[in-house]
């Protein structure tokens, strides 16, 4: 009999999705609620297999997600910030820090209402770790 962690699946749909071979449900955003029930069944799983890996792996490919969505180009965002960079520098001339202060406003305004909403789905709809 095969186990199978919490971190090997979210891992597998990974790879699934970069080949387009997977679904919605793989594809879709996770809050910290989606994150914290995958984290407890890694926990559990890592102390009922007396190993460290499976913690550890979770933890890297958190912290890979994390980082991969940092430097999207959103506003509010690091990627954000860097797109703005560029734009100086291809424009010759910096932007008023008010008129990006008030974009990256916006930007962090509406990452924090889809936050409420990615929540609000994984409550609903929590996720299913059955394979």
């Amino acid at each position: 009999m095969r186990r199978t962690t919490a971190a090997a699946v979210a891992g597998a749909a990974l790879a699934l999705l970069a080949a387009g071979c997977g679904g919605a449900a793989e594809a879709r955003p996770a809050s910290v609620v989606a994150i914290s029930q995958l984290g407890a069944a890694v926990i559990t799983q890592s102390f009922q297999q007396r190993v460290l890996y499976p913690i550890l792996n979770f933890a890297g490919l958190l912290s890979i997600f994390i980082g991969i969505t940092q430097l999207l180009p959103i506003p509010g965002l690091d990627g954000g910030r860097i797109l703005f960079v560029i734009f100086e520098l291809l424009r010759g001339k910096p932007i008023n820090q008010e008129r990006e202060g008030l974009i990256h406003l916006v930007g962090i305004m509406i990452l924090l209402g889809l936050t409420v909403v990615i929540v609000a789905n994984d409550i609903i709809n929590p996720i299913s770790l059955a394979r």
